[in-house]
Parts: structure tokens; C-alpha cells; sequence
């Protein structure tokens, strides 16, 4: 049920987003070969197609936002909650399904804008890796040489799925807050309310225990990275190189573990109180 849950959010939803999707990618395709030309009127109809894509991309972060907001406003704390809670599933399936449906267009639109701003390096900014100096090419065969580096790249895409995972259920916590019987008449000022209080109380509750960690591990850092530095000379420099990455590869995967944990345990909580609210508390119009 959850699959044919999903199926149904994305069936409501993606033509708009492919609409913007092909906006971008083709004014980028249309800049990337006139931007630069030589010609007056060909590198204006670059530059136009430029900024068309900058407001293109621009917009698909508003469209994310507005249907993170409208598709659980309208189809479960609406007149179309009373058909939706009527469906013969879970509220955990319900509450996933709208969730991973606004998670997979923010996947898509992040790999897109990530996908023509490289091309906006590549092609109009001229990167060639030839040109590259033969130290920076040591030195990054050094780093992906080691195991740690793929360990951080591992953990940066799981914290990038929590991270969107958690502003999609804050606003959700949110919205369902101010749809309990006690906010109902001032239901959107409530939402509003709930959205900065636990913001500020999450920030609050993360620089106390995660930075305060954080804050004792770049300390180690510090210490083991100038120990190491010390001993460095000319006949040891790519030993200590090697030695300087380690650490740094050490100290930055524990930093990215406590970022990883605070933001699970947000989830969590944000999760609990939705379904909370929707399995007992919720009050339809």
C-alpha cells in the first residue's frame, strides 16, 4: 500500500516539476555554447538563457516548499482527510508516503542544479584538469586513497537525506500542531508558533551537546595536526602528508557522526508528534 501511496503523490505533482526541470536544463544547454561567443547577439541570447535557468532554479526551491506544505495541508488536514484516513493502511504509511514523494523531487532537483552548475564550470568557466599542478594531482590521489574519504562521502549523502527528511517533518509537526481543537481557531499563527519555538529549541539543544562535542574533537584535532606538522622535512613531506589526511579524515568522520545523530534524533521526535497528533489528536473541519 505504501508503494501505490507514493505512486499516487507523484502522479499529483511531478508535471510541474518537469515543466521547471526542462527549463533549466535547457537554458543551461543554450548558455553553455553561447555565453561566451563572440558574437553580440549570441552572447546575449546566452546570458538571457543563464538567467532564465538562475529564476528556474530559484522557483523549484518555492515549488518544493509550497507542495511539502500543500499536499499534506490540503489532503490530510482538509476536506480530503476525511477519504484519506478512510484508506485501508497505517497513518505511519499515510505520513511516509507524502514524505518520500517530496524526498525524491528534492534528490532530483538537487542533482540537477548540481549537474548544470558543474556544466557552468566545465564548459563556460574553462576547467581543464590537464592544467591541474602535479602536487594537486598527488595530493588528490593521496586523499581517495584512503578508505576514510569514501566513509565521509558516505555519511555527507546520508546526512543530506535526514537533513531534507527533517525540514519536510518539521513543517509537517507544524501543520499538525496548529490543527489540534486547542490552536483551531488561530490554526496557521499556531503552525508559525510551533515552526520557530522547536527550531529555536533544536538549535539550542544542538549547539549545547553536538558543538560542545564537536567543539572537543577539532580541539584533538588541533593538538594531533600540529604534532605532525612538526616533524615534518623534505625528506619525509609526502609521509606527512599522508599522516595530515589521516587525521583530518579521522576528526571530520566523528564531526560528521554527531551531525548525523542530532539530526536523527530530530527526525524522531518530529515524526512522533505528527503521528501523534494524526492518530489521536487530529481535529478535521
Amino acid at each position: 500500500m505504501l508503494g501505490k501511496l507514493i505512486k499516487y503523490e507523484i502522479k499529483s505533482i511531478y508535471k510541474y516539476f518537469l515543466v521547471l526541470y526542462a527549463v533549466i536544463i535547457a537554458g543551461a544547454f543554450t548558455s553553455y555554447g553561447t555565453i561566451s561567443a563572440s558574437s553580440g547577439l549570441l552572447s546575449k541570447l546566452g546570458f538571457s538563457s543563464f538567467i532564465l535557468c538562475i529564476f528556474a532554479m530559484m522557483a523549484l526551491g518555492v515549488l518544493l516548499l509550497i507542495f511539502t506544505i500543500t499536499r499534506f495541508n490540503t489532503s490530510l488536514l482538509g476536506d480530503e482527510g476525511y477519504l484519506m484516513f478512510t484508506v485501508p493502511t497505517s497513518t505511519h504509511n499515510i505520513i511516509w508516503s507524502k514524505a518520500i514523494a517530496i524526498l525524491i523531487f528534492d534528490v532530483l532537483s538537487v542533482l540537477i542544479v548540481c549537474l548544470v552548475m558543474g556544466g557552468y564550470i566545465f564548459f563556460v568557466g574553462d576547467l581543464n584538469f590537464a592544467n591541474l599542478d602535479k602536487e594537486v594531482v598527488e595530493v588528490l590521489k593521496l586523499v581517495f586513497s584512503k578508505p576514510g574519504t569514501y566513509l565521509i562521502i558516505f555519511l555527507s549523502i546520508i546526512n543530506m537525506f535526514i537533513t531534507f527528511i527533517s525540514s519536510i517533518m518539521i513543517i509537517y509537526a507544524a501543520l499538525s500542531f496548529g490543527q489540534m481543537p486547542t490552536f483551531k481557531k488561530h490554526k496557521n499563527l499556531s503552525a508559525i508558533g510551533f515552526f520557530v519555538g522547536f527550531s529555536i529549541i533544536s538549535e539550542y539543544v544542538i549547539t549545547r551537546l553536538g558543538f560542545d562535542r564537536i567543539e572537543h574533537l577539532l580541539d584533538s584535532y588541533g593538538a594531533e595536526y600540529s604534532r605532525v606538522v612538526g616533524n615534518v622535512d623534505a625528506s619525509n613531506i609526502m609521509q606527512i602528508m599522508s599522516s595530515k589526511i589521516d587525521i583530518s579524515l579521522h576528526y571530520f568522520s566523528g564531526v560528521m557522526l554527531i551531525m548525523l545523530l542530532m539530526s536523527l534524533v530530530e527526525v524522531v521526535i518530529l515524526y512522533a508528534i505528527t503521528y501523534h497528533i494524526l492518530n489521536k489528536r487530529l481535529n478535521l473541519d
